[in-house]
């Protein structure tokens, strides 16, 4: 295993569990497309390079890097406008981990070189992939700990298996996330059955699929542009991490796009009705909204005061609403991604002005010390305590300098314990 406070070079033999012919690898080189001063979108693994194929079809600036990296190298060959990272083709033999985490992480280890070269000259990257399998759960720890170690803001998406899957899966997603979170800030974690909330049950799978893969992409575009400048309206990924530091939180997708008039409407009723919102619960319930506005030189700001007007209508009095807007020549819609998240673990609230803070109770164990506590110079008695046998009542005791060993040890020597009651 990777040591989790340093990154150790592994070496590129295959292991005894993984025996294979050892496959040539071309040399290390820099890589075909600088990430220098960029915002490096990394997906990884399957559901990882599915997404980062969906986000190369956008419209990306120019300080954006879509980069795809696994270790099905059949996986790589068909992607264009994407940079490409094969992982560990002798560990793999190019194909998957088949949900080996541990050798996902070795085939992440094994290219270190390469990722590295993308990762430390980056100005923000972005991590995506789905989370249960091997090589994106594997993958991305190695990933984390690169980026920790160069500096570079970090912020992490990945997606939680369909409940489908089994609770294997699900429970390798939740083992990894407690890594990633001592890791990252922020993670941004998203449930795949989301998708099972708007979308009818006769949905065909390949459709669904490519529905959740182009509502990630556009959402995650959306949001890194937080670290992209030239904002007309400011928004910062220090606020994402803010709202998100070691916050165990659930969150849900969502994007709206339209043109003509009354595109705001438009794009923000589409927002309301995307599957992988949550539907109006899943608004009424947010702890955190995050939101991006992109439209072309017309956007106006009576557009972006009439959109968020309608979603606080949305959203809980209580929310943080955090909120950028950015004008493109590229573009000739108007276009709404929002990041809602829920904390599971829900912070202390602070009392009100004049309420009576409530004292703290003493524990019974506190109790019972301070009652059996020598007062005035009075010694203080123990309780008389039943001696039980338990399954051993009847039969020949057991004695040594004696005492009876069937007794158990604490009701020998008298030691009270506290039940909690």
């Amino acid at each position: 295993m990777v040591d989790e406070h340093e990154l150790i070079p592994l070496d590129p033999e295959p292991c005894d569990d993984h025996e294979s012919e050892a496959l040539s690898v071309p040399a290390a080189d820099e890589p075909a497309v600088s990430s220098r001063d960029r915002v490096v979108i990394l997906g990884l693994g399957g559901g990882g390079v599915r997404i980062v194929a969906e986000i190369a079809k956008l419209s990306l600036t120019d300080d954006m890097l879509p980069v795809a990296a696994d270790s099905k190298g059949e996986a790589l060959a068909d992607l264009v406008e994407v940079h490409t990272v094969q992982l560990g083709a002798n560990w793999t033999r190019q194909e998957g981990a088949g949900g080996d985490v541990l050798l996902g992480e070795r085939a992440a280890g094994a290219s270190l070189t390469e990722l590295r070269a993308l990762i430390e000259p980056a100005r923000f990257l972005v991590i995506v992939c789905g989370l249960g399998g091997g090589l994106g759960t594997g993958g991305a720890k190695i990933v984390a700990r690169i980026a920790r170690e160069a500096g570079v803001n970090t912020v992490f998406f990945g997606t939680l298996p369909f409940s489908f899957e089994g609770n294997w899966r699900r429970q390798v997603a939740a083992d990894a996330l407690g890594e990633l979170r001592d890791l990252v800030d922020p993670v941004v974690v998203i449930p795949n059955d989301l998708l099972f909330s708007v979308l009818p049950a006769d949905t065909p799978l390949d459709q669904a699929f490519l529905r959740i893969d182009s509502v990630l992409a556009e959402a995650i575009v959306g949001m890194a542009q937080l670290a992209c400048p030239g904002a007309l309206l400011p928004a910062d990924t220090a606020s994402l991490r803010t709202v998100l530091r070691r916050r165990n939180a659930t969150s849900s997708i969502g994007v709206g796009a339209a043109s003509g008039d009354g595109r705001w409407r438009q794009a923000f009723d589409q927002l309301l009705e995307c599957p992988m919102l949550g539907g109006p619960e899943a608004i009424r319930a947010a702890d955190v909204a995050i939101v991006t506005l992109t439209g072309d030189a017309k956007l106006s700001i009576g557009e972006v005061q009439a959109c968020m007007d309608g979603l606080q209508q949305q959203l809980p009095s209580t929310a943080r609403l955090i909120v950028g807007a950015y004008s493109r020549s590229d573009i000739e819609e108007f276009r709404i991604a929002a990041l809602l998240c829920r904390y599971q673990d829900k912070p202390a609230q602070p009392p009100l002005p004049g309420a009576v803070r409530p004292q703290p109770v003493a524990s019974t164990a506190s109790r019972r010390r301070k009652s059996a506590a020598p007062s005035q110079g009075i010694q203080g008695e123990l309780p008389l305590m039943e001696q039980a046998l338990g399954i051993f009542a009847g039969a020949t005791p057991t004695t040594v300098n004696g005492q009876n060993l069937d007794v158990p040890t604490f009701q020998r020597r008298e030691i009270l314990l506290d039940t909690g009651v």
